[in-house]
C-alpha cells in the first residue's frame, strides 16, 4: 500500500477542518466502546457523513489510525512542552522520570486508544517514513531545547521499554499502578547506564 492511502489528507478550508475533526471524533468513540470495529460502513453510520465524505479526507482505515494518532501526538507534545518550560539545570534522569509519569497518565486518560499510541514507536524506531514525530520524538526534542546530551538510539530504545510496560500493564489491567511507573522508570535508566 503506498503512504498516499495510508496518511490523512488534512483539509485547509476552516468548514473541512471541522468535519475531518468530526470524524476522528466518531473514529475514537467507536474504538471507545468497543461496540464494533471500526470499519467505513460503521463509521459512516455513527458519524452521519457519507462513506464518499470520509474518503475524501481518509482513504484507508490505517489513515483513520494515522489521523488519531496524530492528533494525541499533538496534545501529548504541548503536555510535555508545558512540564519543561522555564525549568532549568534538568538532566536526562529528570526528564525521563517526567516523561514516563505523564506517559502514564495521558495513557490512563485515554485507555480506549492506548493501542493505536503503542504502534506510534514501533512505527517511528522502524524508521517509517509514515509517521516522522512520535512520543520519544517529542521527548528527544524536549531534550535537545533542555540541551541536555544522550544517545539518540539508546534513547529511542530505553523509552520504548518504559511505554512497552506501561502499555502492557494498561492492556493487561486497565489500569497503571505506581509500582508499574517505578518499574518502567528503573529499567529505563538500568538500560541507559548499560556500556
Amino acid at each position: 500500500m503506498n503512504s498516499k492511502k495510508i496518511l490523512p489528507i488534512e483539509p485547509r478550508q476552516s468548514r473541512s477542518k471541522k468535519k475531518f475533526e468530526e470524524i476522528l471524533d466518531s473514529a475514537e468513540q467507536i474504538i471507545f466502546q468497543g461496540k464494533f470495529n471500526l470499519t467505513f460502513i460503521n463509521l459512516s453510520t455513527y458519524s452521519k457523513f457519507k462513506r464518499a465524505s470520509i474518503y475524501k479526507y481518509f482513504p484507508s482505515i490505517e489513515s483513520l489510525y494515522i489521523g488519531i494518532l496524530s492528533r494525541h501526538l499533538k496534545k501529548f507534545s504541548e503536555l510535555l512542552g508545558n512540564n519543561f518550560k522555564g525549568k532549568k539545570n534538568l538532566d536526562l534522569s529528570l526528564c525521563l522520570n517526567i516523561y514516563i509519569d505523564l506517559f502514564a497518565i495521558y495513557s490512563l486518560k485515554n485507555i480506549h486508544i492506548a493501542e493505536v499510541i503503542s504502534m506510534c514507536d514501533v512505527i517511528s524506531i522502524n524508521k517509517s517514513s509514515l509517521n516522522k514525530t512520535s512520543f520519544v520524538e517529542i521527548l528527544l526534542s524536549c531534550l535537545d531545547q533542555q540541551e541536555i546530551k544522550y544517545s539518540q538510539e539508546k534513547l529511542k530504545l530505553a523509552t520504548l521499554l518504559a511505554t512497552t510496560i506501561l502499555l502492557t500493564r494498561l492492556a493487561e489491567n486497565k489500569s497503571i499502578n505506581p509500582r508499574t511507573i517505578a518499574e518502567a522508570k528503573k529499567a529505563t535508566l538500568a538500560y541507559l547506564n548499560t556500556p
